[in-house]
This record gives structure tokens, C-alpha cells and sequence, in this order.
């Protein structure tokens, strides 16, 4: 990114670009701290110390818009007004949990993560934002939002959810009679292929394999085996910051281990983004694919196999590779 201010001589401030965003209780020197490990203040401490000397903790979070040119006291000020109602601009990645969404939320300012984690749990408050299921989880779609401060997390998780509920519609309109065949052929809800994606989205790093990590998802499913996917160990608000390991993947009192559960978890483990919605629905045709696992090359793809001895060999080759 290009500089965001200059020091110069008379310590004048020349913006570079119009927008400075304050997390929500970010003090001074932590601002200072992020925006120089960001690369986009080309400062030294003496001359931010300098600035902000007179008005400690006096930075209100949000999003600034800032002109040029500015004195650092000008500057000082714009950071330190209020911006409730100016808009904060969030960016949620695809595959984040409700957890994950939570603490983005916070650090831009917008709602406090316990906020919006009890709003996308809370089946009352869920139904007033006009989701039936139990939680808000995988329904939520990843996207960059511009929220207004003080917005209110009901109405943080409904908008998300009506953008997801946009995007599916968009999709189903794409792909016709998607849904009717995963009812036909793998007895998959619409619910359910939203739990798939979810899936997919947490495996799934190469475009172009999502539509395949799905079949193979649809595969097992049909063959009543375990799905057998990592990423499901360590869902929850307990374990969601753990890796997964052979204990968490086979604890036998865990609800969303695919290695210990028949079938799929009970809800999404995350937000899935439109590429892994599509591939739920438009599926690859391999109807032999049973197994995949990363090549770990760097290439950040996956070798599928149809049988357990090949993909015994495959895991063999790449943990050899490595």
C-alpha cells in the first residue's frame, strides 16, 4: 500500500489516500504499531508520540475519511471525532466460523464478538432475522460489508443472511433441478448441501477441486461411509482455534467428528463462499471417487483416489515427497 501520511519539516500531513479505520478501543500506539506493520505509515514513534501527546485514548473506532493537506493537530482531531453513522468496512473471509466473524467484527469496531456470537446462536433472536436452523452458521455470507457503528448484531447477522440467501437463489436459477437431484440421488436437503459447501469450503483451497471434494463427500454419503474430513474435529467454541489431531478427530463424545459421526455434522462448520455453493449443487460426474488427501507440494491441491490401497500409496508417495 502507499503511504498513508508524511512528516514533513512543518509537520504537515499529506494523506495519500482518504480513508483511516480505528478498531474498536485501539489505543494510540497500537494504531501507530498496526499501520507500520501494515506498511502504511512511514513514521517514527517520536514524531507519533508527538502527535497524540496531548489527547491520550482519545481515538474513536470506525472508518475516517481524511483530505489533504492536513497538520498532524488537524488530523489528530479527524481520528478523534466521532463516526456513528459513517460506515465501517469489514471484510469476512470465505470459511470463517461465527466465531471467527465475531472477533473480525470487533476489531473493525462494528459489534462485540460475544454480540454477535449470541445473535447467530440465540434461536429467538435468529428467528427475528428470519433464520430457521440452529444457528446462523454457513448461512452467513463471507463478502466485505460497510456497517454502520452502533448497527445492532441482529441486524449485522441479517444482512449477512439475506446476501447468502441472494447468492444461493442466484445459483439454484443457474443450476436447475440441482436440488431435486440431491434429493434423488444422496437424500440431501437444502440445508444439508449448505452443510456440504460448508465442508468443501474448509477442504477445498484450488477452484477447480471443489466441485470434486464434493462428489466425494456425496460418494461416501451414498456408500453409508464416514465422510472422514478434518476440518470437522475442531468445530466448536471450545476447539475452533485447535488443529485437528487423532484425539480430537476420534473423541467419541464429539457432535461434529466426521470420524466418529454417521453422515454430516448438524450444522455448517463455516461460511461457505459462492465458489463452494456452486460446486454442492453442480457436483464433478466421478461417481467412483472415494478418497483425497494433500499433495503438500506447494501446490496446494489434492490426489483423489476410488480405492483404499490407492489412496494408502498416494498418502505414501506425498508424505515421502515431503
Amino acid at each position: 500500500m502507499v503511504d498513508v501520511w508524511t512528516f514533513g519539516r512543518n509537520n504537515v500531513v499529506r494523506p495519500a489516500v482518504a480513508e483511516v479505520y480505528v478498531r474498536q478501543s485501539e489505543s494510540s500506539f497500537a494504531l501507530w504499531r498496526r499501520l507500520k506493520r501494515e506498511d502504511t505509515l512511514r513514521s517514527t514513534p517520536g514524531a507519533w508520540i508527538w502527535f497524540v501527546m496531548h489527547r491520550p485514548r482519545c481515538l474513536q473506532a470506525g472508518r475516517h475519511t481524511v483530505s489533504a493537506p492536513m497538520t498532524a493537530a488537524e488530523l489528530l482531531e479527524a481520528l478523534c471525532s466521532p463516526v456513528s453513522g459513517s460506515g465501517v468496512r469489514v471484510t469476512v473471509p470465505e470459511g470463517y466460523n461465527i466465531w471467527q466473524i465475531g472477533e473480525r467484527l470487533e476489531e473493525a469496531g462494528v459489534v462485540t464478538a460475544s454480540e454477535f456470537v449470541d445473535a447467530a446462536t440465540s434461536r429467538d433472536r435468529l428467528a427475528g432475522a428470519g433464520i430457521d436452523a440452529p444457528s446462523a452458521e454457513g448461512l452467513l455470507f463471507p463478502d466485505t460489508w460497510d456497517f454502520a457503528q452502533n448497527i445492532g448484531a441482529e441486524t449485522v447477522v441479517g444482512r449477512m443472511a439475506e446476501r447468502h440467501k441472494a447468492v444461493w437463489n442466484e445459483l439454484l436459477v443457474a443450476h436447475p433441478g440441482a436440488l431435486a437431484r440431491l434429493e434423488r440421488e444422496w437424500d440431501i436437503s437444502p440445508y444439508e448441501a449448505v452443510i456440504v459447501a460448508s465442508i468443501v469450503e474448509k477442504e477445498a483451497v484450488v477452484a477447480d477441486e471443489r466441485p470434486r471434494i464434493a462428489r466425494v463427500i456425496y460418494n461416501r454419503i451414498a456408500r453409508g461411509m464416514r465422510l472422514q474430513c478434518d476440518p470437522t474435529c475442531v468445530y466448536g467454541p471450545e476447539l475452533w482455534r485447535e488443529r485437528p489431531t487423532r484425539s480430537l478427530c476420534r473423541d467419541p463424545e464429539s457432535r461434529y467428528s466426521t470420524y466418529v459421526i454417521d453422515g454430516l455434522p448438524p450444522t455448517p462448520i463455516a461460511a461457505p463462499g459462492r465458489s463452494s455453493l456452486a460446486a454442492v449443487l453442480a457436483p464433478s460426474d466421478e461417481a467412483d471417487i472415494l478418497y483425497f488427501v494433500t499433495r503438500g507440494d506447494g501446490s496446494r491441491r489434492h490426489e483423489f483416489a476410488a480405492t483404499l490401497a490407492e489412496h494408502n500409496e498416494n498418502v505414501e508417495r506425498w508424505l515421502r515427497n515431503r
